[in-house]
């Protein structure tokens, strides 16, 4: 379990840093314009498969952002307002089972979920 909090603790990093890491390679990142001040981001694998996207506001994560592994399956659902986690976040396994979700409020964590291989609830949290 310790092994799945730190991921997820780390995602926003990671996602800040593969998206600087990525900003230097430009075939392996695409940023299009979707209003005057909305940018949507996507990262690609070394093989071109889609690794991550999401929304951005003047460089700032907002609205939902999502991370694929190697092979296409949703690993990850993030959700930011003007930065801040906030929302429902998802954390799944390679088979694409939820296995962990929290609720953030202003980049608070308010829930947190845990479920086992077979999407049964194992832990309940609140702060």
């Amino acid at each position: 379990m310790k092994k799945v909090i730190l991921s997820i603790a780390i995602l926003p990093l990671t996602m800040l840093m593969t998206s600087y890491a990525f900003a230097q390679v430009p075939e392996r990142c695409t940023v299009e314009r979707i209003n005057e001040e909305l940018f949507e981001v996507s990262l690609f694998y070394e093989d071109g498969n889609l690794m991550e996207k999401g929304l951005m506001i003047d460089g700032v994560f907002t609205g939902q952002w999502l991370r694929y592994n190697e092979i296409g399956v949703l690993i990850a659902e993030a959700n930011f307002q003007n930065g801040a986690k906030d929302g429902v976040w998802r954390i799944f396994n390679n088979d694409g089972q939820i296995i962990y979700e929290m609720e953030y409020s202003r980049d608070v964590r308010i829930m947190a979920r845990s479920f086992d291989d077979s999407g049964t609830l194992v832990s309940y949290r609140t702060n």
